[in-house]
């Protein structure tokens, strides 16, 4: 009994120790297919963070691809627009350049020609005046005559009231003298310009014999200028030409105030003023 007791003892150790080592050997098992399920699972996400970062890197490429074409696209359309951009100036420029030389072109063909035209209505003018001084020389020559000397700021202060009763005859005298070059007698000019009063002698100085006023022709700058200035109101102003730094300008010296005058162009329009010095000719047209 002792015998198969210690049988039956030994018996349950080793299925003891079997059905350990069973269940340690299924432990192992266990843990290695865990271990195993753990690495295919970490080689699984390896794999997707792989093909992740892949998925990536390519939208990256794309993206800067794209980008690349975007640029590459824009500094063309730049480079065009600048190119166009370039042609159109030149081409405006080219344009402007052959306008400007066509302007000055006509602008000097048109100041010649007015040139041309000065010189010779000068000649003309010129002429017209010599022969009407050799005309009044003969005259003189065959027909001495007393005159009286016209004093032109005297005349200016001749009272309105009566200047407006002998505004006809004033004005015929007045004419009468500056076209004629000589001045008139005295039972002329002189008797035309008798008030009735004792204002008399304010249009009249002392008589002088065959004494001749300045010619026009032969006055200054300066000398004409303030000639037309002291113009009386009762006479109409001369129509005159006047080149003011190289341009002409036609009208009436209206006044003159220290170095400034005031040339009317037309009625309606305002007198144009301009200083003494930038005058560099005046020569009357039509008194």
């Amino acid at each position: 009994l002792k015998a198969e007791a210690e049988a039956r003892a030994r018996a349950e150790e080793e299925a003891r120790l079997k059905a350990e080592a069973r269940a340690k050997a299924e432990e192992e098992a266990r843990l290695k297919a865990e271990a195993h399920a753990r690495a295919e699972e970490e080689a699984r996400l390896k794999a997707e963070a792989r093909a992740k970062a892949e998925e990536e890197a390519r939208l990256k490429a794309e993206a800067r691809a794209k980008a690349e074409e975007e640029a590459r696209l824009k500094a063309e359309e730049a480079r065009a627009r600048a190119e166009e951009e370039a042609r159109r100036k030149e081409e405006e420029a080219r344009a402007r350049a052959e306008e400007e030389a066509r302007a000055r072109e006509e602008a000097e063909a048109r100041a010649k020609a007015e040139e041309e035209a000065r010189l010779k209505a000068e000649e003309a003018r010129a002429r017209a005046e010599e022969e009407n001084e050799r005309a009044i020389t003969a005259k003189a020559k065959e027909d001495p005559i007393e005159v009286t000397v016209i004093n032109v700021e005297k005349l200016k202060e001749v009272p309105e009231g009566i200047a407006k009763k002998n505004n006809a005859g004033l004005q015929k005298g007045f004419l009468d003298q500056l076209t004629s070059g000589v001045p008139s007698n005295q039972h002329g000019l002189a008797q035309s310009m008798v008030l009735g009063t004792s204002n008399a002698d304010a249009l009249t100085d002392q008589k002088v014999q065959k004494k001749k006023q300045k010619k026009m022709s032969d006055m200054t700058k300066t000398e004409m200028i303030d000639y037309l200035a002291k113009f009386p109101p009762i006479v109409p102003k001369p129509y005159c030409e006047f080149r003011i730094n190289g341009r002409i300008i036609r009208g009436q010296l209206e006044k003159k105030t220290g170095e400034m005058v005031f040339i009317k162009q037309g009625y309606g329009k305002r007198p144009l003023k301009c200083d003494v010095r930038q005058i560099e000719k005046v020569a009357i047209i039509n008194l």
